[in-house]
């Protein structure tokens, strides 16, 4: 998860019971980048132990889409709609079948 967010977004996150299904949480408090800062996304894009299974999914175009898109991070706009995006998916359900199935989606 990556995040313009306060230091705490990971307990936030963990108390919400979302903890087990996020393998790292970035905050721009805790990296020194907000989106759509090219660094922010760099430095989540060297983060997982799979890369090639990132994406970034967001509702700001300019901040999450088109910023994870100058690095080479997939995006995904939801439940928002703009003609300078490729990929765009009404809700989280249709961003699943996006990633996961993208021949149906």
């Amino acid at each position: 998860m990556l995040s313009n967010h306060v230091p705490e977004l990971e307990s936030i996150v963990s108390g919400v019971g979302l903890g087990e299904l996020i393998e790292r949480v970035l905050t721009s408090a805790l990296t020194g980048y907000e989106k759509p800062h090219p660094g922010a996304f760099a430095i989540a894009r060297d983060q997982p132990r799979y890369p090639q299974h990132i994406w970034m999914v967001g509702d700001n175009p300019n901040a999450d889409v088109l910023g994870a898109e100058v690095v080479g991070i997939p995006a995904i706009l939801v439940r928002r709609e703009d003609e300078r995006v490729d990929r765009q998916a009404a809700n989280l359900v249709s961003v699943i079948k996006m990633i996961f199935d993208p021949v149906t989606a």
